[in-house]
């Protein structure tokens, strides 16, 4: 085996502290000024120290509290009272566009109404007219002149009955001039005669014709004119009055012919 030494420990040289060295560091501990307080350091102490100052600066804090608290209740009403004002004038605006056109449709409601009864009026009613109109001329002889015979045939059209109320009718003999025909003047031959849908009233009347105006009207030199007025009254009551008139004259007064020349719906005047 061999032989191991170890190199020897070193020896560290200790620093004496002595009880001056002690004296010395804990005076200078004792006079070191402690850190000066900053504002808010020395406020938060003073006013934790002082109960009425604590009370002060909670009552602050709340009021100031509060006051952030009604502020945003303020805030809140009034967008709040802004947006119900915009809501409501929208809602306004809105309804009234809603009535306006709701009178709209109740006009175009009440236009069909009356469209549909005027309709129904116009189809049911009673409608007279001018069936047919006709004469019958006889030559003249020496001891009399002639009488012709004029007859007017009067039918309702209509779907309802009809009361005719007057049947007026005049003969002319016109030669050169056109005259004016007194229609409401003429020769009552028929009133207050209920005429059912398809009946037929039939009105006539004779006149003399001389032998010179039988040649004249035969030539087609003059011409037999017949006129007149008939009257009527329909299920609603309400009157319609008609001026006619009718000529005739060369072949179609031989053969028996009247032309229409003139129907003309009047102005209403039932007090005959």
């Amino acid at each position: 085996m061999g032989n191991f030494s170890t190199a020897p420990t070193p020896i560290v040289p200790t620093r004496q502290v002595d009880n001056a060295d002690l004296q010395h560091q804990g005076h200078a501990a004792s006079t070191q000024q402690p850190p000066a307080e900053t504002f808010w350091q020395r406020t938060t102490r003073e006013t934790l120290a002082d109960p009425i100052a604590l009370y002060t600066l909670i009552l602050a804090v709340a009021t100031t509290l509060l006051w952030l608290f009604t502020a945003s209740l303020w805030w809140v009403t009034y967008k709040l009272s802004k947006d119900t004002k915009t809501n409501a004038a929208e809602q306004a605006e809105k309804m009234e566009r809603a009535i306006a056109a709701a009178a709209r449709s109740a006009d175009a409601a009440a236009g069909q109404v009356d469209l549909a009864q005027s309709t129904a009026k116009q189809q049911l009613r009673a409608y007279v007219g001018v069936d047919s109109a006709g004469l019958r001329p006889r030559e003249p002889t020496v001891v009399d002149d002639t009488n012709t015979h004029v007859s007017f045939v009067l039918k309702n059209f209509g779907q309802t009955p009809a009361r005719i109320l007057f049947v007026k009718l005049g003969v002319r003999v016109v030669h050169d001039e056109p005259i004016e025909y007194p229609y409401d003047k003429a020769d009552k031959v028929g009133e207050d005669q209920v005429l059912n849908p398809g009946q037929i009233f039939v009105a006539g009347s004779d006149f003399h014709l001389s032998t010179d105006n039988y040649d004249r009207v035969c030539s087609d030199a003059s011409k037999v004119v017949v006129f007149g007025q008939f009257g009527f009254e329909d299920e609603y009551e309400e009157p319609s009055v008609f001026n006619f008139r009718y000529g005739s004259s060369g072949r179609d007064f031989t053969n028996g012919d009247l032309r229409v020349e003139s129907l003309k719906k009047q102005n209403p005047d039932v007090s005959e």
